[in-house]
């Protein structure tokens, strides 16, 4: 069958199982609860409750038993069931940029299913099939992103669940790989999308069976299917940057097999075998060529168009609107590179609680994976005037294992029922060899359309590899000092171990050449320190605080923006000073160093938060939120030049220094207030808002500020009004609105603002 045969198969399957779940629970609506049947139960239970429930002192009258509560659903043939049925629509319109509103919001006009849910429970747990099932849906219809969800238990026998998820992720911002061509080009050529443009689709379906779970020893079945595909736009850069079209699909099947035995009292032994299989399938192609070499060669120049910075060349075009000859350009691109991953992992895990003052935990888990891609095809045709490369195609095949191992362990021991010593250790390894052979052939010629005048051959053969081994071991001392106050104080303890090699082996050359290998290889070690202490207080029984603290060193680093020095600080509280009132705040404090002369890297993360709920009754609510955030980051960076500068003291020649740094503050603010003016309607009214105002090293004047400063938008309103017993008429009003602080440069507005406004239906019990 083929794939696209198997996933209508799927959706049929998915939609018959929704159809027959509601046609089973539509069967039962006309029942009422107050049926002789159900009347009979319910005297049953209020006597067996009379009998067993604590004498009245014989002085005082013998109070009546409560009525049982009033319960939504309907009983039929011993289930309790509930469920609703929300069916409407949106009515969407938008203005400004429609690349942004797809990638933000994705929202459009069209019937949906809005919500479906539907629960049975078994009242005397004497089900034949189940004693439980749910069952809930949502986005079906055109939304962005839609889900079903199930779940069957049987008691101790069996519990299953299963869930499909679609995902439609859009992405065109116009400024990512944007090469934001000048205005006095000649001739100008805006961009006005992304070249990086993504239009994707996931579909998600997760399936799990437990049986015995209730019972000494109970069984685990798993199996994932998990689709990634559509298209998208990307870039290659051969003296110029090719637009390619990248339609992609990965596919990935896992599957699992577990067991779990509780054969000691407050112990749980865990075994789980996974198998997982990845396939990739992206392919590359050149996207369209809209013009024409003197031969009658169609070709493209490629996206950036910035003549007097000799992109793709100083004059792209002859007098007679062909293509310059030596002008950097593709005529044509492929590349064809599938691959596949089989990763089995064994998992062993356990918890225990079996001595009264000692807990213990841990797991084990490794993991041998093998990737494989047979074949590697790519060519290219045109000219790129960095060595005169007419054509080149690559030919070979490569792959590559990863063996990991890692195991996690947790003691807690309870000296006193106040004083805990609580020891953790973390230890991950993994290795990945690799190695690959690449054949080569390379056509020179002076021109895109003169005869080659030069033949490159050459074989490759490359070795590679990569080993990380990583031990952590964190030990605290916790005390509670009184029932309202507690602490804890540690230490935290890292070793990092990192080896990179690899072997450039080219043999086989035309024109001859003696073989020539390029090895290397290097060997990071680094140790981590951190000081913890935590604090915790309840000054009343409605008011808790809490604060926690790291001061983290590193003697040395494995990349230019990793620390050697961190201070973190967090921050809580919460507080209810009556009983419909919560108050909360936090802030999170992260501080970052660097400070090698070659380096110079300084970072902070600074977030302040504060909420507020009321509930002074049922006729309204109010809920306040507030966040702010400061993120700074700043390095020394190298960076080429056009012409070459003079020589920099901190780069090598040819390059310039900068310190590169990023600024972002923002706040973030909204509110909800629902009210419920009369027994039948419920209405909300709320507003949110994401402020930010940043900056960064911009190396191209005509680059905007674009994303980081703006302001977004987001009133929400929404009523719901009780038209009769089950029904329930809703509509809502969403706004969007998007507006950059900047000028948009030399591309399309990006800003937008929109309306979507939903009416529907809902039919509950």
């Amino acid at each position: 069958m083929t794939g696209k045969g198997q996933a209508l198969l799927r959706r049929g399957s998915a939609s018959l199982a929704l159809l027959l779940c509601l046609l089973w629970a539509m069967s039962t609506w006309g029942q009422e609860s107050d049926s002789p049947q159900v009347a009979e139960t319910q005297e049953s239970s209020s006597q067996q409750s009379s009998s067993t429930a604590k004498p009245e002192p014989q002085n005082q009258p013998q109070s009546q038993p409560a009525a049982p509560p009033a319960q939504d659903g309907v009983e039929s043939n011993g289930y309790l069931i509930k469920m609703s049925l929300e069916f409407g629509g949106n009515i969407e319109s938008h203005g400004g940029s429609d690349a942004l509103w797809s990638t933000y919001v994705n929202r459009f006009s069209g019937p949906r299913l809005m919500e479906q849910s539907l629960d049975m429970h078994s009242i005397n747990h004497d089900g034949v099939l189940f004693d439980d099932l749910s069952m809930y849906s949502y986005g079906y219809g055109g939304d962005p992103n839609n889900l079903t969800r199930l779940n069957i238990s049987k008691g101790r026998w069996y519990d299953f669940s299963a869930n499909f998820r679609r995902d439609l992720n859009y992405f065109d911002y116009d400024l990512l790989a944007n090469p934001l061509n000048p205005a006095n080009s000649n001739p100008s050529v805006p961009v006005p999308n992304s070249p990086h443009l993504l239009s994707l689709v996931r579909r998600n379906t997760d399936l799990h069976l437990t049986l015995l779970p209730l019972s000494a020893v109970s069984f685990r079945l798993g199996y994932v299917h998990d689709v990634y595909e559509g298209e998208g736009l990307t870039s290659l850069h051969e003296g110029t940057d090719g637009s390619l079209i990248a339609p992609e699909r990965d596919t990935t099947d896992s599957y699992q097999l577990g067991v779990s035995f509780k054969v000691m009292p407050r112990t749980v032994i865990n075994y789980d075998q996974f198998f997982t299989h990845f396939k990739g399938e992206t392919t590359w192609s050149l996207n369209g060529v809209p013009f024409l070499l003197p031969n009658g060669t169609p070709t493209n120049l490629g996206i950036p168009f910035n003549t007097p910075a000799s992109q793709p060349c100083a004059a792209p075009f002859t007098p007679t609107g062909t293509v310059a000859v030596k002008c950097n350009q593709f005529t044509a691109y492929s590349k064809f590179s599938p691959y596949t991953s089989f990763y089995p992992t064994e998992q062993f895990s356990f918890q225990s609680n079996f001595l009264r003052r000692l807990d213990l935990s841990g797991r084990f888990t490794y993991s041998s994976a093998d990737t494989d891609m047979p074949v590697y095809q790519e060519e290219f045709k045109g000219f790129s005037s960095r060595g005169t490369t007419q054509s080149q195609g690559i030919g070979g095949s490569g792959k590559s294992k990863r063996v990991v191992a890692g195991s996690e362990f947790g003691v807690t021991i309870h000296i006193t029922d106040k004083l805990r010593l609580v020891d953790s250790f973390h230890w991950s390894n993994f290795r990945i060899p690799s190695d690959a052979v690449f054949d080569t052939t390379t056509l020179a010629a002076p021109t895109a359309i003169a005869p080659p005048n030069k033949t490159t051959v050459s074989s490759s053969a490359f070795l590679n590899a990569l080993k990380d081994d990583t031990k952590l071991n964190t030990f605290e001392v916790d005390y509670d000092f009184t029932r309202r106050f507690g602490g804890h104080i540690g230490y935290r303890y890292g070793h990092r171990n990192i080896f990179g090699a690899n072997s450039d082996t080219t043999t086989g050359v035309t024109p001859p050449a003696p073989p020539s290998v390029d090895a290397d290889s290097s060997e990071t070690e680094i140790n981590e320190n951190s000081g913890l202490l935590g604090l915790w207080a309840r000054p009343t029984d409605n008011w808790r605080l809490n604060f926690d603290t790291e001061i983290y060193t590193a003697d040395n680093v494995f990349t230019r923006i990793m620390p050697r020095n961190m201070q973190l600080y967090r921050f809580r509280t919460d507080y209810k000073p009556v009983s419909w009132v919560d108050l909360g705040g936090s802030v999170y404090i992260v501080e970052k160093r660097n400070t090698e002369s070659d380096i110079d890297n300084h970072q902070h993360n600074r977030n302040y938060a504060f909420s507020a709920v009321f509930t002074p009754s049922e006729r309204w609510d109010l809920e306040v939120n507030y966040n702010y955030a400061d993120i700074f980051s700043s390095t020394l960076i190298c960076f080429v030049a056009t012409p070459a500068p003079e020589f920099s003291p901190s780069c090598a020649s040819a390059y310039l220094s900068a310190v590169s740094f990023y600024k972002d503050r923002e706040n973030y603010g909204g509110f909800n207030f629902g009210f419920k003016p009369v027994n039948r309607v419920t209405a909300n009214v709320g507003y949110t808002i994401t402020s930010t105002a940043g900056s960064t090293l911009i190396l191209n004047p005509l680059s905007p500020s674009g994303p980081l400063s703006f302001n977004y938008h987001l009133p929400t309103a929404s009523l719901a009004i009780d038209l009769a017993r089950h029904w329930t008429f809703k509509s809502g009003w969403n706004y969007y609105g998007y507006n950059e602080k900047s000028d948009p440069g030399p591309t399309l507005p990006r800003d937008f603002h929109g309306n979507v406004f939903t009416l529907s239906m809902k039919y509950h019990l």
